[in-house]
């Protein structure tokens, strides 16, 4: 009877081990607290993760090579928007290989999605002048490690493409709208944040907006025989939201702002399913398939086209996009 009491007890003990919470590892705790000036929600620390095997690693180095002596950390974490609950997610440090040791912090859901992201100095502290260029990640889904494409090979292909020596101005007119709606999305968000709070948007952010939407719209021609029968709509939609930049600069005051923000229709699904007699289903599902099939990868965190420098210089900011796709690669192999 005591013999079975004990395998009894030892095998309740073993159950309670498995099921228990992972503890969290001090490296991770001292991490999250380091980065939670630059992340919304709240990150909860959580156990430290193996790397992947070395041959999966290889993968990853063949997609973007370290520059950095040292290895990434891993973790188990959870994060939490300001108004959802805890969400199951993996918090990865990356050092850029930079003179200033600097590192990049990226957090992202299991299921994809990524949370946030900080730049960190050789001492844990966040990088206030990164905040702008990391927070383009926000949202945003990590890459798949199948057919991840070098950024040297896509800044290649790109020049390749758009001197029109393969495809033609239809070709390098598709590979602008990328370029375009990259350079759009930040300051797009901060104008909406600040209309709804009823506060001028910064001009820079307006005419950011604005001169990637006059670039579409010169765009239109080239990109009919794409569109198809989705041209029409695509030129209005482009006409839309210049015309609602011109309302954002009439508005002259906090209510003006705040009913401008309400009056506000749409999203960017209705240029992502656009849907055409030239492709089958929508135009964000099209379009993805097109740049795999002109060998662009899926992202490449090329700066300049699919990333933005954010106030950064160009060199720089391509320095923490590489180990920004390192990051995003480790989490998306790591979250299965």
């Amino acid at each position: 009877m005591m013999t079975a009491m004990r395998s009894l007890g030892s095998a309740f003990a073993i159950l309670v081990a498995a099921t228990a919470p992972a503890q969290a590892d001090a490296a991770c705790s001292a991490l999250c607290a380091q980065i939670a000036p630059a992340i919304n929600g709240t990150v909860t620390p959580g156990a430290a993760l193996p790397l992947p095997a070395d041959a999966v690693l290889a993968r990853i180095a063949a997609a973007v090579p370290a520059t950095a002596a040292g290895a990434p950390t891993l973790f188990a974490v959870k994060h939490a928007w300001p108004e959802d609950d805890d969400a199951q997610a993996r918090l990865v440090r990356v050092p850029v290989g930079d003179a200033a040791a600097r590192q990049v912090v990226l957090v992202a859901s299991v299921d994809g999605q990524i949370r946030g992201g900080a730049v960190v100095d050789k001492d844990g502290k966040p990088v206030a002048a990164c905040n702008a260029f990391m927070a383009q990640f926000t949202g945003k889904n990590v890459p798949p490690l199948d057919g991840a494409v070098a950024r040297t090979a896509v800044s290649k292909r790109l020049a390749e493409l758009e001197a029109g020596d393969a495809g033609g101005k239809t070709t390098a007119a598709f590979v602008d709208v990328r370029r375009q709606m990259a350079a759009q999305a930040v300051p797009a968000g901060a104008i909406l944040q600040a209309l709804e709070a009823g506060r001028a948007p910064a001009d820079g952010e307006v005419a950011a907006m604005r001169a990637a939407y006059q670039a579409l719209r010169a765009r239109t021609s080239d990109l009919a025989p794409m569109l198809g029968k989705s041209g029409a709509d695509y030129t209005r939609l482009v006409a839309a939201v210049l015309a609602h930049l011109d309302d954002i600069a009439k508005a002259g005051d906090e209510k003006q702002r705040m009913a401008l923000h309400k009056k506000l229709k749409g999203d960017c699904r209705d240029c992502h399913e656009l849907q055409s007699d030239k492709f089958d289903g929508g135009f964000e599902e099209f379009a993805v398939g097109e740049r795999l099939r002109l060998h662009l990868g899926m992202q490449p965190f090329l700066v300049g086209y699919d990333v933005v420098a954010g106030g950064l210089a160009d060199a720089d900011a391509q320095v923490l996009a590489d180990a920004c796709y390192r990051a995003a690669l480790l989490v998306e192999v790591s979250r299965k």
